[in-house]
């Protein structure tokens, strides 16, 4: 890829090692389909691997959206059902500005919250006062 890291193509045979997989491109001539096959100078190549995990707590985040499988995991993986983009950058999952909505509403309802607690305690306070004792 652009940083300098390895892709995989699927594997041909199962239990096949990840080192006999990476995809070299000869050429910057290239095209990669939504269904990963990427063809340079208009011949297939290979088709990108694109799996699934099925334990997401068995992944652990490396940085730069890169992720590693945990020394104490086992997990297994599945064929994802994901379409390849060529040339994007994924985008946030956040919209923002709704997110920002929401955190201003939530609080005002706590201030609104806050303040009725507050009265609420002043109202029993002046109630303990006011009620005449009985001897």
């Amino acid at each position: 890829n652009q940083r300098g890291y390895p892709v995989l193509r699927e594997e041909t045979s199962p239990g096949e090692p990840a080192q006999d997989r990476t995809i070299k491109i000869s050429h910057r001539q290239m095209t990669v389909t939504f269904s990963g096959q990427i063809y340079e100078n208009n011949r297939p190549v290979a088709r990108i691997s694109v799996i699934d995990v099925d334990k997401k707590e068995a992944l652990q985040k490396m940085g730069n959206s890169l992720y590693q499988i945990k020394s104490n995991y086992q997990p297994t993986f599945s064929k994802a059902k994901a379409k390849v983009h060529q040339g994007h950058i994924e985008g946030s999952n956040v919209n923002i500005i709704r997110e920002m909505t929401d955190m201003i509403s939530a609080t005002r309802a706590f201030e609104s919250t806050q303040k009725a607690m507050k009265a609420f305690d002043e109202m029993n306070g002046q109630l303990a006062r006011e009620v005449p004792r009985i001897r």
